[in-house]
């Protein structure tokens, strides 16, 4: 189908970085969950949201980016996801400072109510049906103390990131390039090629792009809500202000996405702080 181009400059590379991110989670962990908190210091002081913070990482998965944060300074920290294969692996490394729990935030309120000065969630909110969208941010702010804040990261659909399609895919548009059924239907056999030599890494065995349902081990459905939609129900949650940057594009896609703000073509990801 011609989805990838062999003669695209840098191929080698990019096939050794489709097979490095299909290794087992512990190396996913290790490699891509546990990075820096370089992204976070663009719009944020640390003295903000992390240092003597209990923190909330809302979505953790394995729990990476959740120990980086106890281990930067954070006073406590707590980790919490739906994945039973996520939390499993997170749960290694507990300590007093780090917790992990495999539940939801609307049970959470239950033991933790007021209790986090910081919720960070990364690129989660994408993944949470429309219908309860409006639940989970009542949650977050049900979840804070007084004067905290919330950080979201929200990617966006219509790029290989956000659809999660990169591993196989490398055009950066493909919803708009290719039909949804055939380049679906070229990652399905891509992932299982990967499970085939024993690399699982996010995607557990079984899993299917074209089905794209929950199970225990992946939550990786997404609601497709353009930011500009996500952005509305923020505003009309009870969160008293909201800072909004875009991350993902160049400065002149920034510029027409803000002049053209629901158009696909100029979608951005975005990085939100709500405070309380």
């Amino acid at each position: 189908m011609g989805l990838i181009n062999k003669s695209y400059i840098g191929w080698d590379r990019f096939n050794k970085s489709i097979i490095n991110s299909h290794q087992d989670l512990e190396t996913y962990r290790a490699s891509y969950d546990m990075g820096s908190l370089d992204f976070y210091d663009r719009y944020i002081r640390r003295e903000s949201w992390l240092y003597n913070k209990r923190i909330l990482d809302l979505g953790c998965f394995v729990g990476g980016k959740t120990q980086l944060f106890s281990e930067s300074g954070a006073k406590e920290v707590v980790g919490i996801d739906l994945s039973k294969r996520g939390i499993k692996i997170a749960k290694k490394y507990e300590n007093e400072k780090l917790k992990y729990y495999r539940t939801s935030s609307t049970e959470l309120k239950k033991e933790y109510k007021g209790y986090f000065d910081t919720i960070i969630s990364f690129t989660v909110f994408e993944h949470i049906q429309k219908e309860l969208l409006p639940t989970v941010i009542d949650d977050c702010y049900e979840l804070l103390s007084k004067n905290g804040i919330c950080i979201i990261v929200y990617n966006f659909f219509y790029d290989k990131y956000g659809a999660h399609v990169e591993h196989c895919i490398y055009h950066p548009f493909p919803q708009f390039l290719l039909q949804k059924k055939h380049y679906l239907e070229y990652c399905d056999k891509r992932l299982e090629e990967f499970h085939k030599k024993g690399l699982y890494g996010y995607f557990p065995l079984g899993y299917s792009y074209c089905k794209n349902t929950h199970n225990e081990d992946c939550y990786m459905e997404l609601n497709r809500l353009m930011s500009f939609k996500f952005k509305k129900l923020l505003r009309e949650s009870k969160f008293k202000k909201i800072e909004d940057f875009q991350y993902s594009r160049s400065e002149f896609v920034k510029l027409l996405f803000n002049t053209f703000p629901k158009s696909r073509l100029f979608e951005s990801s975005h990085f939100y702080i709500l405070y309380k």
